[in-house]
Order: C-alpha cells, then structure tokens, then sequence
C-alpha cells in the first residue's frame, strides 16, 4: 500500500517559511546557504512543522524540501535579521550644557577664544614633552662629563692610590705544536718461514706492516722474534725445535698462504690489505 502524497498550500508552506526563519534567528544559528549540502536546515523546517502546521497534514520526509524551501527561508531570515539589527530611534540627547564665556580684555568672540586656548594647549603639550626629551638629554651628558671630570681628579690628587688591576690568569705554558703529521709507524711481526716467492706475495698484501721473515735453522730466531711484536708460525713447514726458540707473542698457522692472510687481518685489522687479484693484477 502506497502512502498519501501531501501537498500544502500556499499558506501552510508560508507559515512554515515563516515560522523556520523565526527560529533561526532566535537562536542565532549559522547557516551555509551556498553549501551544497545545508546543515541543520532540515532540523528546523521538522521543528517549524510540529508548530504551525496540522499533525494530519506533516510530511514525514521533511529533509526532501530542503533545496525546494532555501531560497524562501534564507530571505526570511535576511528580512529579519535586518529589522531585529535596525537601529531603535535613540532619546534626543539633551542639549549641551554651555558654560557663559568669561568676558575678555581684547574683545574677542567666544568660540575663537575656545580655539586659541585649545591651539595653545596642545602647543604647551608638544613642547613640554620636547624639552623633557631635550633636558634628560643634558642631564646625561651632564653626568657623563661630571664622571669624566671626578676620575680624571681623582687620578690626577696627590696621595691617590688607583683600584688594583683585575689579575688576569697566566697563559698556559708554550708547547711546541708541529704542523706536520706524526711519523706513521708500521707494526712489525716475523713470519716463520716462507719461500722467496711467498714472501713477494704478503708484502704486497700488506703494504702498511714491516716483515721479518726468519728462515729454518737460523740461528737469530729468538733475536728478531724478540723484537717484533707478533710472530706467525706455518706450523706445517717449521720444526720443533726452531719453533722453541721464538720468542714474545706466537700466533700458529695451520694452513698456507690464504690462512696466513686471514691471521694478520685478524690480528691487525687497521692495516690496509690488498686480494690476491689486485696482487696480480699489479
């Protein structure tokens, strides 16, 4: 079953314009008449319709006639609002109460008297603040001058004594600073033992540390290992005996040349080390 479609009539539709608009000035609500969407319009044309119009005759779909109903409201609303903002006729103010003119020695009108002493006034204002600016000047340079004058005689008086100097701290002793860098020093360790080829091949691996390669059965083992501060031992290609001669901190290789190249980076990680490919590539 279909609903009843309700159609008003002219008055019903102005009261419920009129009606709408009273309650937004009312309450001072702000509408946004341009937005495409209007906001709260829809609440007071459902609160205007519970007021002015018969509960037999309410459109329950009320919000529908927003866009139809905006432009009637919105100038409704500026009708009322400019009468409510219409300015009330105000009480004649009383006339102003006029003091009689106190008579003059030159003869003059009494509405001109009234603007010299006012021109005079405002004269005797600017030049007060100009000579108060103009005195504290010389009041500063008075007292400025008067300084200059006291300590010049008090420095000048027979029987002065000048304040002590302010005692400034003494300046840290000389230290010869040299602009050139220090001297790079390379780590030194031995290798016990390596072939001549082998030993071609480290040092370009590692071009920042100082070898000491010692050879089997020779008899300065324990004099250089002594002064190097590591030594590697091929563990494979060294006797026991050689091996006990060495002296200060032994590091053991068991492997060849690949694991002779990681024991160094590992103990000596700060040092530049070059692959076997840049080695030969070189």
């Amino acid at each position: 079953m279909t609903a009843i479609r309700i159609y008003w009539s002219a008055s019903e539709e102005a009261a419920l314009i009129d009606k709408t608009a009273e309650l937004i000035v009312q309450r001072r609500a702000v509408i946004k008449w341009d937005s495409r969407r209007i906001y709260g319009l829809a609440n007071f044309l459902s609160e205007a319709q519970e007021l002015v119009i018969d509960r037999t005759r309410h459109r329950p779909y009320i919000a529908a006639l927003v866009q139809t109903l905006k432009r009637d409201v919105k100038a409704r609303v500026e009708e009322l609002s400019g009468q409510a903002a219409a300015p009330s006729e105000a009480p004649p103010s009383p006339p102003p109460l006029t003091v009689p003119a106190a008579p003059n020695r030159l003869g003059l009108d009494p509405k001109f008297s009234e603007c010299l002493a006012y021109v005079c006034q405002e004269f005797s204002k600017a030049l007060g603040e100009e000579m108060g600016r103009s005195l504290a000047d010389k009041i500063r340079e008075g007292v400025r001058d008067a300084m200059y004058d006291i300590r010049h005689h008090l420095g000048t008086a027979p029987g002065y004594v000048p304040p002590p100097a302010p005692v400034e701290p003494a300046p840290p002793p000389y230290q010869a600073v040299s602009a050139l860098p220090q001297k790079f020093v390379k780590p030194k360790i031995a290798v016990l033992t390596l072939r001549g080829e082998q030993q071609q091949v480290i040092l370009r691996q590692f071009p920042e540390i100082d070898f000491r390669f010692i050879d089997r059965a020779s008899k300065h083992i324990g004099v250089v290992s002594g002064n190097c501060q590591m030594t590697f031992i091929m563990t494979k290609f060294i006797a026991h005996k050689d091996e006990a001669q060495v002296k200060g901190q032994i590091k053991r290789v068991n492997g060849g040349m690949t694991e002779l190249a990681r024991c160094i980076k590992m103990n000596f990680p700060n040092t530049r080390y070059a692959g076997l490919q840049e080695v030969r590539a070189a």
